[in-house]
């Protein structure tokens, strides 16, 4: 068996990284991807979330300005979906408010619609209450 000659320049500090440091750096690495991939998740659901309520307000102020132009709304729930494909139920009650006599009417408009829950498998149900007056 031949010797590696006395000359060689080769030394421990260049051979490369132990099995000890490679395992190390793989399981700190896979750490940091999963801890990336979940706080990526948590933003996007945070973003539709808030996608969810901003058009919620939206939708109810936009019908609450059109009663006031004198539009006259159907009767009952009607349904649609937000822009981002989330249902909805929209439930407006018109009712005379004030005093017997006095031409004032109260428009309350309720949006109603389930979202995701990050912490649970299932999902809650959220909504937006609204009140318009008009004479």
């Amino acid at each position: 068996m031949k010797s590696r000659p006395s000359n060689c320049s080769f030394s421990r500090s260049w051979a490369g990284f132990t099995f000890v440091e490679v395992l190390t750096v793989s399981v700190l690495l896979a750490f940091f991807l999963v801890a990336f991939y979940e706080g990526s998740q948590r933003m996007a659901m945070a973003t539709l979330l808030q996608q969810n309520r901003t058009e919620a307000l939206i939708q109810s102020r936009r019908l609450g300005e059109r009663w006031r132009a004198g539009t006259t709304l159907p009767p009952g729930n009607s349904t649609g979906l937000f822009l981002n494909g989330t249902a909805y139920t929209l439930t407006p009650v018109v009712s005379a408010y004030g005093a017997s006599g006095s031409s004032l009417q109260q428009l309350a408009i309720t949006l109603g619609w389930k979202e995701p829950d990050p912490n649970a498998i299932t999902p809650r149900s959220r909504s937006i209450k609204d009140v318009y007056f008009k004479y």
